[in-house]
């Protein structure tokens, strides 16, 4: 998937989704965005994520409002670091390097 320069790349979601599911053989295991990805489409997509994800990314999504940028990323490293001991991304990692 390529760079994009629209002044709004909420769509762009769905397809990275789709991208990442084509490259690997399955979903990914998290998916971290800000709300302006937030459309019914992007939910859609979201809900066939594994229950684990779905549930970081909401929580993120929530704990997001009113924190600066910085803070916001390293919301975001921390949300990654403790996804990656779940069971949804074992076997996601697993399913990947059987690829």
């Amino acid at each position: 998937t390529a760079v994009v320069t629209a002044a709004v790349d909420s769509g762009q979601l769905v397809p990275m989704v789709d991208a990442i599911r084509a490259t690997t053989g399955c979903r990914p295991p998290l998916t971290i965005a800000d709300r302006g990805y937030l459309t019914e489409a992007a939910l859609r997509v979201l809900a066939e994520a594994s229950p684990s994800a779905l549930a970081f990314t909401k929580q993120q999504f929530y704990q997001l409002d009113g924190l600066t940028f910085d803070d916001g990323l390293r919301l975001g490293a921390d949300v990654n670091a403790v996804s990656r001991s779940t069971p949804d991304f074992r076997a996601a990692l697993s399913a990947f390097l059987k690829k």
